[in-house]
């Protein structure tokens, strides 16, 4: 009865990895409209990632304060004058980033999206150049990758700066157990107590 046991954890215990399978990863938006006009989101967890800035300040701009519109229907955000860097850090790995930017249009704009395996520092995993626009509609610039720690989006016109809206990125899988290792598991447990 020993052996019988010890076969069926063993057996349990080797077909567990087999029967791990991976949860659908999902696709989390953020189009900023729950946030009120000249708010500071910078350092803010925005559920999965957080934003930060050079200077500290991250602004949400409502319709009409930075531009005439924007890609969702009230709200975008960027620096206080539409210049420089800004850094999404990632909770955990992602594999994919879109995000939108733009402005009024009557300028030209251009600006760079660059993905990193590294929180600080680390691999560029890719990088898009939108090429120069005039702004108006907003610009998407979407990146796949595995392992996506950090995105960058950087202003690289030079005209007067743009905003950002609608980011999007996929929330990593996490690995959920199949009901059969469970079961087998079970069945051992059982098979031990009766055994004592």
């Amino acid at each position: 009865m020993l052996k019988k046991l010890l076969s069926l954890v063993v057996v349990t215990i080797l077909a567990a990895p087999m029967l791990v399978t991976p949860a659908r990863a999902s696709i989390v938006a953020i189009d900023f409209e729950a946030f009120s006009d000249t708010q500071n989101i910078n350092g803010i967890n925005l559920g999965g990632v957080t934003l930060t800035a050079a200077g500290g300040v991250i602004e949400i701009f409502s319709n009409g304060r930075f531009a005439a519109s924007y890609n969702s229907p009230v709200n975008a955000f960027s620096t206080p004058n539409g210049l420089g860097t800004i850094t999404g850090t990632f909770a955990a790995p992602t594999d994919f980033v879109s995000l939108y930017a733009g402005d009024s249009g009557g300028d030209t704009d251009s600006w760079k999206l660059e993905v990193f395996d590294a929180v600080i520092g680390g691999n560029s995993l890719g990088t898009l150049l939108s090429g120069d626009y005039t702004g108006n509609p907003y610009l998407q610039l979407a990146i796949s990758a595995n392992g996506i720690l950090r995105f960058e989006a950087t202003f690289t016109g030079s005209d007067a700066g743009i905003a950002y809206d609608d980011l999007s990125f996929r929330s990593a899988a996490v690995p959920e157990p199949g009901s059969l290792a469970l079961l087998g598991l079970g069945l051992a447990g059982l098979a031990a107590r009766r055994r004592k």
